[in-house]
């Protein structure tokens, strides 16, 4: 800081002077950036977002505006895709094992950082996201119902990410909102299972996946 404000004096008396002031801005923009690289002027953010301090150049407020823009534009540009599935279709479903859900309609899709593959969806981008599911009973259930998300890949849903309902009527429909942190690449489905005696029906259902963080 005192060597920009020592460059700074000067250029002050030679601009005073009608003096040739050329080499004394490139020295004053020299000091000024090896005071930014040793935290001189203004700070950061605990997620490093750059700030200017009241006493820095004008410069300096409009590098680290610059900065804030650029570092907060990705999320606020990305966190508004998302991905609707839906399906009218009958799923009928044996008794005592995990099933994964196909969804035969995407009803609307925002960007590339969610896509469907085969029973379930990937998210292409790192983040949280925000999962919520609906589905409707066809028939009445003689046991109980559970679903939840799972990686695609698995036999079933993860244990924190699941929800139950005990001996659902005909036309009952089951909700569930998760908000789950994964890496880019993930890829999950959507698994249910029933206890009851024999064969039961799913027939309406809908699944939406947004983007709400950046950061897992």
């Amino acid at each position: 800081m005192t060597e920009y404000a020592d460059v700074l004096t000067r250029l002050s008396g030679a601009l005073s002077a009608r003096e040739d002031t050329d080499a004394l801005r490139e020295e004053l923009f020299a000091a000024y950036l090896a005071g930014r690289a040793a935290s001189l002027f203004g700070g950061t953010t605990p997620a490093g977002l750059p700030w200017p301090a009241p006493t820095d150049p004008v410069a300096a407020g409009a590098d680290a505006i610059r900065a804030l823009a650029e570092a907060v534009d990705p999320t606020v540009r990305n966190n508004d895709q998302y991905l609707i599935l839906n399906g009218a279709t009958a799923v009928t479903l044996g008794a005592g094992a995990w099933s994964s859900i196909s969804w035969p309609t995407v009803e609307k899709q925002k960007g590339t950082d969610v896509t469907q593959s085969g029973n379930g969806f990937v998210l292409n981008a790192g983040g949280v996201f925000g999962i919520s599911v609906m589905l409707t009973w066809t028939t009445a259930l003689n046991g109980n119902f559970s679903m939840g998300i799972g990686p695609s890949a698995g036999s079933g849903p993860d244990a924190l990410y699941r929800a139950s309902m005990p001996t659902p009527a005909a036309g009952l429909t089951l909700t569930a909102y998760w908000e789950r942190p994964v890496n880019a690449g993930t890829a999950l489905s959507l698994f249910v299972i029933q206890n009851g005696t024999g064969t039961q029906t799913i027939g309406g259902r809908r699944l939406s996946i947004r983007r709400l963080s950046n950061y897992p």
